[in-house]
Order: C-alpha cells, then structure tokens, then sequence
C-alpha cells in the first residue's frame, strides 16, 4: 500500500516527475482507474513519447489523467498540439524540483529501512519501535496488527496509527476512544459504528474540532456536540466552515446557536439563514466582533436608519455597507468616524467636504 502511496504522491502531487517505466504507468493507471474508468493510458504514452525530450512538470498539465479526461474527445493530433502549445509556455525545471526528487527518494530509502527494521521483531521489539513512532504500524507484521497491546500502543502515540490498524480493532472502543484522544482526526479512521458514539465523538471534536466531519448523520445533527465544534471553529474566523461542512443545516436557522456563535466570530453572518440576517440583535452581535459582517446583513437593515446608527457605533467601518442614501447621512457619518476619521473614505462623495465632518476630523488631529 505505501508504494503505490508514494507513486501516486510522485505522479500526481509536488514532485509531477513522468512515468518511465511500464510498471510505473500501470501503477499510475491504477491508482486513477477508480475515478477515471476511462483513462487512456496507451494514448497519454503515445503523446508523451511524441514530446520527446520536453517534460511535463506543470500539474496543471501532468495531473496527468484527470486532465486527460477532461479532453477526452479530441483526437490524438488535437490533445498533442494543445499540450505542446501549453509547454510552450511552462518553466524548466528548477532547484526546487530536484529538491523534491530528493525528498522522494528518502521517503523510498526510510521505507526500505522500516520495512527491515520491523522484519521478524517479536511483539516486545515491535513494541518498543511504535513507543518511538506509532506511525510505524504500517510497517508491522500484519497479524501485529491485529494485537490489542501493539496497536494501543501506536494510537497512544499517533492516533491516526489506526488506519493502520486491522479492520477488527477500528471497531474496539477502548482503542478508538484512545487514538482520538491522541488526534481528533483518527476518527476517520474508526468503525462507522463508532462514529456514531456520542462519547467518542465528543473526545475526539474536543482534541479536534475538524473531527465533527467525520461523525454520523446523526450526530452530526446533535446539538450540544456541534456547538462545540462550531465555536472551537469560531475562535479561528472558521465557523461557516463548520456550518457548510460539518454540522447539520439545520443550525444555520437555530436563534440561540448563531447568536453564541457570531459572538466569537461575526464572519459566520454570510452562513445563516435569511431570517437570522434580518434579526436586529443577531446581527448588531455579529457586528460587535466583526464590523465588516454587517455586508451580509439583510439589505432591509442596511437601510434601517436607526439601526445603522446603532451598528456605526460599534464598529464605523460598517459605515461602507450602508445603503447608498445612509452614507449621505451627517449624524451617521459623525459616528463612524470618532473613533477613526479614515472611516469618511466610506461616506457619499457629496458628504466628504462638509464643513461640520471636515471639523470633526480637524479636531482628532
């Protein structure tokens, strides 16, 4: 599995180094048949070797057989002219490249030396090993991996050993609840049957909150768990995030829940509900911690006078999401520059030489 791993890595991600061997474009064809059943892999050697010496080192280019794919009904002559006119235009390949080429060839030689160093090793030696690295479950002997003690071991130390594990142990809760302590994200990991415990779930968001994309259904749709994601999510300016990947629809429409979350981060305004973008007191919150999410406020309170007055107060770079009549608005415009007086870059150009404004700025100095 780590072979064609890092194959596809060579083929497919930084490095874009071309097959040149048939092992190596069998290898690129099956890692990409289960998405491209289509794949022409016979036409995309043709096309290479008529390339001669030229060599497809843009991913854009050598994805290679998505790109392929997609220009699957030219001829061979169109798909040749239209990757020799795109060549034409890429860069050779520079230091960083070879750079790369190294890195690959030292994953290869790491693996070669793990793959020997575990050969053989009684469950004592083994152990000792994943103590160092649990990560190294890959390498262990398969019936080792299906021993309580040696994966415990390896989840202890990096919980997303467990995709390593066998199948047998991703369902064992004890060894789950372990490794997502470790690493929240081992949840991907896990038996579908523990993606749907409440408890093991709710550790693994704690460690991690990305970790609720990878619950159930149902769960996902739990409020008191995906409250906890959202707003781990939120302390980074992440939570719609959260809304549009990770938790159920649902919320985006639940009152009380946007409300704490745009406490923390007033970015997740553009991810609710209409309604909730209409609500004066969701969105005045939202605009406390976040002057600009007032852009995604309803347009209706966007021309609401003394809403916006309310709004400019808190935050007078709100000022440039006004309606067009409100950025005409001396009172409205006084307000939002007193804390800052750059703010009457956002006000009408009629209002930008008004004596009184101009004043008020001469007065902060």
């Amino acid at each position: 599995m780590i072979l064609e791993r890092i194959k596809l890595f060579l083929f497919t991600r930084t490095i874009r180094k071309r097959p040149t061997s048939d092992e190596e474009w069998e290898i690129c064809r099956k890692a990409y048949s289960e998405h491209y059943p289509d794949i022409e892999i016979d036409l995309l050697k043709e096309i290479d070797s008529s390339l001669g010496s030229k060599t497809l080192i843009n991913n854009e280019i050598f994805s290679p057989i998505a790109w392929f794919y997609n220009i699957r009904d030219m001829t061979k002559n169109e798909k040749v002219d239209l990757i020799e006119d795109h060549l034409s235009n890429l860069v050779e390949e520079d230091e960083d490249e070879k750079q790369m080429n190294k890195a690959y060839d030292l994953l290869v030689k790491t693996r070669k030396e793990k793959i020997l160093k575990y050969k053989d090793l009684s469950k004592k030696e083994t152990l000792l090993g994943l103590l160092e690295d649990g990560m190294d479950l890959e390498y262990v002997d398969p019936h080792l991996k299906k021993d309580l003690d040696i994966v415990m071991t390896a989840v202890m130390q990096n919980g997303i050993a467990l995709d390593d594990a066998d199948e047998s142990l991703k369902s064992n809760k004890d060894i789950v609840m372990a490794a997502v302590k470790q690493n929240g994200e081992a949840l991907s990991c896990a038996d579908d049957s523990l993606k749907d415990d409440r408890e093991i779930v709710i550790e693994a968001v704690n460690k991690n909150c990305s970790a609720m994309q990878y619950a159930s259904d149902t769960l996902k749709k739990d409020r008191e768990i995906a409250l906890i994601a959202t707003l781990m999510f939120a302390k980074s300016g992440e939570a719609c995030y959260s809304f549009n990947e990770c938790i159920d629809k649902k919320f985006k429409s639940d009152r009380a829940f946007v409300l704490e979350v745009v406490s923390i981060d007033g970015g997740a305004l553009c991810c609710v509900d209409e309604h909730l973008r209409k609500d004066k007191e969701v969105v005045l919150t939202a605009v406390r911690n976040n002057g600009h999410s007032f852009m995604d406020a309803h347009i209706s309170l966007q021309a609401d006078r003394e809403f916006v007055l309310k709004v400019v107060k808190e935050d007078g770079s709100a000022l440039q999401f006004a309606s067009d009549e409100l950025k005409k608005d001396k009172e409205i415009i006084l307000i939002a520059i007193e804390k800052y007086s750059h703010f009457i870059s956002y006000a009408d150009e009629s209002m930008k030489n008004d004596e009184d404004i101009l004043r008020a700025i001469e007065l902060k100095g």
